[in-house]
C-alpha cells in the first residue's frame, strides 16, 4: 500500500512513528523550486532533524531563490536541476520517500489534486506532504 503521509504542520515534524522509516535514506522533491508556492520552513526542520538523510531537490531554481539559499547551506541537501521525463522518473524511483509541501494560505493554487501527488503516487514510496482535501478520507492517507 501506498502511504500518502500529511505530515508538515505546526505540531510535528516526525518520521519516526511510521513503519520502515528506519530504511529511508533519501527524500525526492521535484517542482519548481523558484515558486513561492513552496512552504520552506517545515520542510528545513525535517532536513535539520534528519542529518542523515539525503534531500534531493529537482527541478528549475536559480541562485537567488529563498529555497536555494536557504537550504544550500545543509550538507545533506542536494540540488539536481530540472530533468526530462524519463531521467526524472528514473531518480523519483531512486527515492526512499517523497515530499511535497505547499503553503496552507496560499489563496492562488491550493494544489489539492495536483499531478505531482500522481505523479508520486505512480512510484509506490511513501509520500510526506501537506494536507491535501482531496485525500481527506481516503485509505491512502495518514493524517497526523
Amino acid at each position: 500500500m501506498v502511504y500518502l503521509i500529511t505530515l508538515f504542520n505546526k505540531q510535528k515534524n516526525n518520521l519516526l512513528q511510521y513503519k520502515n522509516i528506519d530504511k529511508v535514506k533519501s527524500v525526492g522533491y521535484s517542482g519548481n523550486l523558484n515558486s513561492n508556492l513552496f512552504d520552506l520552513n517545515p520542510v528545513e526542520e525535517v532536513i535539520i532533524k534528519y542529518p542523515d538523510l539525503k534531500f534531493y531537490f529537482i527541478g528549475p531554481f536559480n541562485n537567488q531563490s529563498d529555497v536555494y539559499n536557504k537550504l544550500k547551506q545543509y550538507p545533506n541537501c542536494y540540488f539536481i536541476g530540472k530533468l526530462d521525463e524519463l531521467p526524472l522518473i528514473k531518480k523519483l524511483n531512486e527515492m526512499d520517500l517523497l515530499i511535497y509541501n505547499y503553503k496552507p494560505d496560499n489563496k492562488i493554487y491550493y494544489a489539492d489534486n495536483s499531478h505531482k501527488i500522481l505523479e508520486y503516487l505512480s512510484t509506490g514510496k511513501i509520500i510526506l506532504g501537506s494536507n491535501l482535501l482531496a485525500y481527506q478520507n481516503s485509505d491512502l492517507v495518514i493524517q497526523d
